[in-house]
């Protein structure tokens, strides 16, 4: 209570850009250039997702987590391990997110990927900067959203 007083209430939830900061170690990247392009394009697509009615009802944490995996998939598969990705996402859905069908989430990405080529980067990268590729992915079957 003395705290809450001392704060008096300013209390926010936690951001997507916090839960990104807090997930993207768990993706277990070295440090160095391709982190901080993942980093950076993540934190791309989550603030993409402000545009989008569709993500006010959605937790952030799940936003942020799609928000990496576009990031890792616009990148050149050669660049991060599929096993590195793949352990990524089962470490995700198993721990973090167990209320939620992977369809779901697929479309949660999908959203992204659309708010991404509507926007002004998509036309820059278009023009000769890193292309866009898939990276696959472990298909881990459907769980059930909370």
């Amino acid at each position: 209570q003395i705290l809450l007083r001392t704060l008096s209430w300013r209390m926010n939830p936690p951001t997507t850009k916090a839960f990104v900061d807090r997930f993207l170690p768990l993706l277990r990247l070295p440090r160095g250039n391709l982190a901080s392009t993942v980093s950076e394009r993540a934190q791309f697509f989550a603030e993409l997702s402000v545009f989008d009615y569709f993500f006010v009802t959605e937790n952030p944490s799940a936003v942020a987590y799609t928000s990496i995996l576009n990031a890792v998939q616009g990148l050149c598969p050669s660049h991060i391990p599929k096993d590195v990705v793949w352990s990524f996402q089962e470490d995700m859905e198993r721990y973090v997110f167990l209320g939620y069908q992977r369809s779901w989430l697929e479309s949660m990405r999908a959203r992204l990927w659309h708010l991404y080529g509507k926007s002004s980067e998509c036309k820059i990268q278009k023009k000769g900067s890193l292309p866009v590729v898939a990276v696959e992915k472990k298909d881990s079957g459907q769980r059930q959203r909370d």
